[in-house]
């Protein structure tokens, strides 16, 4: 299988769209601690398709080589050397369980007692300026009525049947945090969109750091 955080400097960086560059991220982190991708490469392939890439790479060779290494290391082979079903009890009273081969959240309804089964949706928090991973999955119960499991957080989770996994899970990639660090225009929503030469603002906006869109001209503070 590939190694070396090659996702992130060999597919990622060939794309504009930051959710394709995040998952990169995430899979070098899944393969630096050998713990189990499959299922986010795969789906990672799956938003490869439709998206454009920067410069003059090739879009099709980018694609066969996530296609190669899938075949490399197969999800069954993956099982039988790094199998992960990680039980969470949080304080709510809520149970979670996060498959991490399948990247599935299955969730418990403490009262009903009902489970629902939905893809992990990955998101962050931040504690102390540091952005820290939450879980959660939004699953259709009857009716096609709509519904969120409890959001997984470190300060949310009263037990859990591997912390030591866990807490590599919640720990939020490099990669990734820099892209959370990126600057975005809230005018037209362009980015990364960086300080401007005279960097800083005046009166009221004196402490903070003065951004120019590149795309509509809009000036902001942050």
């Amino acid at each position: 299988m590939l190694t070396e955080n090659i996702y992130s400097s060999m597919i990622g960086r060939h794309y504009f769209k930051r959710e394709i560059k995040a998952l990169c991220a995430l899979i070098d982190q899944r393969i630096e601690y050998r713990l189990p991708n499959f299922a986010l490469r795969t789906r990672l392939l799956e938003l490869m398709s439709n998206q454009f890439i920067k410069g003059d790479a090739d879009k099709k060779e980018l694609e066969k080589r996530v296609m190669r290494d899938l075949a490399a290391y197969p999800a069954k082979q993956e099982k039988l050397e790094m199998s992960y079903k990680i039980q969470v009890t949080l304080y709510s009273g809520g149970k979670c369980t996060l498959d991490i081969n399948l990247n599935t959240i299955q969730w418990t309804e403490p009262e009903s007692g009902n489970s629902f089964t939905a893809p992990i949706n990955y998101g962050t928090t931040w504690i102390s300026n540091v952005p820290e991973r939450t879980f959660s999955g939004v699953f259709e119960g009857e009716n096609n009525v709509v519904m969120m499991s409890p959001i997984i957080s470190r300060e949310n989770i009263l037990k859990t049947d591997n912390f030591a996994v866990l807490s590599v899970l919640l720990i939020v990639p490099v990669g990734e945090t820099k892209l959370l660090l990126e600057k975005t225009c809230p005018d037209c929503k362009y980015g990364p969109v960086h300080p401007s030469k005279a960097n800083k603002g005046n009166g009221e906006f004196s402490k903070m750091a003065k951004y120019v869109c590149s795309n509509c001209d809009s000036e902001f503070y942050m």
